[in-house]
C-alpha cells in the first residue's frame, strides 16, 4: 500500500483504528437490549431485511449512533499519542499544546489552545442535545429479548466482513508482537527472547502498578459514570442537565492539559490533597477522569433503553428509590457497568498522555516505559512491554467474557 503514513492519512488511518472500540462499546450496549416484536411486526408486514434495518433497527439504536459519532469526534480531535508518532509535519491542536508547553514552555499559549479546543466540543454537545431530545426507550417493559435467526448466506457475508476487520487490527498488534521477538528493527530479524530482559527503565517492574491503578481507575470509574447517568435520566431538571455536559466535558480535554492541570492543583503545598502528590491514587484519579465521557456515554445508552414503566410498577408495588435500582435497574444494566469497567481497565494500561507529567521515580507505568525505551533508540525493547500489557488485557477480556454470559442471560430474563 503506498500511502504516506507519516501525516494526514497516518493520523486518520490510526484514529480510526483508536476510537474504533469505543464506538464499539458504545453501539453494543445500544443493541444488546433490542425488542423482538417490532421485528417479528415487520416482517408479518412483508418488510424485506434492508426495510427492517432502515426502519427498525436504526432507529432504535439513533441514540447510540449519534453519540458514538460525537464520541468518536471528540475522541479524535483529542488526540495527541497518533498526532505526534506519526504526525510529521501535519499539526493538529493536540500535538500543538504539546509543543507549546512542553517544548517552549509558553504555558499561556498552550492554555489559550486548550480553550480553543474545547469550542468543538460545545458544538458538538449542542448538536446531539438537539438530535436526540425526543429520544424515547425502546425497552418497554413487556419486551421480548431479540434472538438473531441463523441465515447462511448473511451470515457468511458478515463472518469475512468481521475476519478483515480483525485481521486489520491483528495485524497492528502482531507487528508489535512480532518485533519484541527480534533483534534489532528491522535490520538483524533474527529471533531472541533478550528483548524481554529489559535492562533499563526498572525493567518489567512497571507493569505491576500499572495493573493496580488500571483496577483502582475500573472500579472508581465504573461507580462514577453509573451514578451519573442515573441521576441525569432519572433528574428532569437543571441539576441533570448541567451534569450531562460535564459529564462529557472530559473527552475534550487533552491528556497533556490534563496531566498539567493535576500539577498545578496537587503540587500546591496549599492543597489538602497535596499527599497524594507522585502516589498511584492520582494516576487512578487522572486515569478514571480523562475517561469518563466515553464510559458515560456507554452507561447513558443503557440506561435510555429501559422504560419509565420498570420505575412505575415498581413504586406501584411499594418499592424505595434504592430498592428499585437494586432490584430492576442493576441486575439490567450489569452487563453494560462491566463492559463499561473493563474499558477504563484498558485505556488505563495504555494511557500515555495524561500521566506523562504525573509519574514519579517510585511510581512508573508500562506505557511510559514504553515511550521512554523508545526515545532511548530501544525499539525492540519498548515493543516487549506492549505485548505484556496485551496479554494482560486479554486475560481480563477472557474473564469479562464468561462473568458477560452469565449477566446477559439473568438481565433477558428480567427484562422477560
Amino acid at each position: 500500500m503506498d500511502i504516506e503514513i507519516y501525516g494526514f492519512w497516518g493520523i486518520v488511518i490510526a484514529d480510526v483504528i483508536y476510537a474504533f472500540p469505543q464506538a464499539f462499546l458504545l453501539l453494543s450496549a445500544a443493541l444488546a437490549v433490542a425488542d423482538s416484536r417490532p421485528y417479528e411486526a415487520a416482517r408479518m408486514l412483508g418488510a424485506n431485511k434492508r426495510q427492517v434495518f432502515f426502519h427498525v433497527t436504526l432507529p432504535g439504536v439513533k441514540f447510540g449512533v449519534i453519540s458514538s459519532i460525537f464520541l468518536v469526534f471528540t475522541v479524535t480531535i483529542t488526540d495527541f499519542g497518533n498526532a505526534m508518532v506519526i504526525g510529521g509535519d501535519y499539526s493538529v491542536l493536540a500535538t500543538e499544546i504539546y509543543n507549546q508547553v512542553s517544548g517552549q514552555m509558553n504555558f499561556n499559549l498552550g492554555s489559550v489552545i486548550a480553550i480553543v479546543l474545547l469550542i468543538p466540543v460545545f458544538i458538538a454537545f449542542a448538536g446531539e442535545q438537539l438530535a436526540t431530545k425526543r429520544r424515547q426507550a425502546v425497552v418497554p417493559d413487556n419486551a421480548h429479548p431479540l434472538v438473531p435467526r441463523k441465515n447462511v448466506l448473511f451470515d457468511s457475508v458478515m463472518f469475512i466482513y468481521s475476519s478483515l476487520l480483525c485481521g486489520l487490527i491483528l495485524a497492528v498488534i502482531g507487528i508489535v508482537i512480532y518485533a519484541s521477538f527480534v533483534k534489532l528493527w528491522p535490520y538483524n530479524m533474527s529471533f531472541t527472547l533478550d528483548n524481554y530482559n529489559v535492562d533499563s527503565q526498572g525493567g518489567l517492574e512497571p507493569l505491576k502498578p500499572s495493573i493496580i491503578v488500571s483496577l483502582m481507575t475500573a472500579v472508581m470509574g465504573v461507580i462514577l459514570v453509573t451514578v451519573s447517568a442515573y441521576v441525569v435520566n432519572k433528574v428532569k431538571s437543571t441539576i441533570g442537565s448541567v451534569l450531562n455536559f460535564f459529564s462529557i466535558l472530559p473527552a475534550a480535554v487533552p491528556g497533556m492539559v490534563l496531566g498539567l492541570a493535576f500539577i498545578f492543583t496537587f503540587n500546591s503545598p496549599a492543597n489538602p490533597l497535596n499527599f497524594i502528590y507522585g502516589t498511584i491514587f492520582i494516576l487512578a484519579i487522572s486515569s478514571a477522569y480523562h475517561y469518563h465521557a466515553q464510559g458515560f456515554l456507554t452507561a447513558t445508552t443503557s440506561l435510555k433503553q429501559i422504560s419509565s414503566s420498570f420505575d412505575e410498577t415498581s413504586a406501584c408495588l411499594g418499592a424505595g428509590l434504592f430498592s428499585t435500582i437494586k432490584r430492576v435497574t442493576l441486575p439490567i444494566i450489569l452487563p453494560a457497568m462491566l463492559s463499561i469497567a473493563i474499558f477504563f481497565f484498558m485505556r488505563s494500561m495504555v494511557t500515555l498522555s495524561a500521566v506523562i507529567f504525573l509519574v514519579s521515580p517510585s511510581v512508573n507505568l508500562a506505557s511510559v516505559s514504553v515511550m521512554l525505551l523508545d526515545d532511548a533508540g530501544n525499539t525492540t525493547q519498548a515493543a516487549a512491554f506492549p505485548t505484556c500489557i496485551i496479554l494482560v488485557v486479554l486475560a481480563a477480556l477472557v474473564l469479562m467474557n464468561l462473568v458477560l454470559r452469565v449477566l446477559k442471560v439473568k438481565s433477558r430474563s428480567l427484562i422477560s
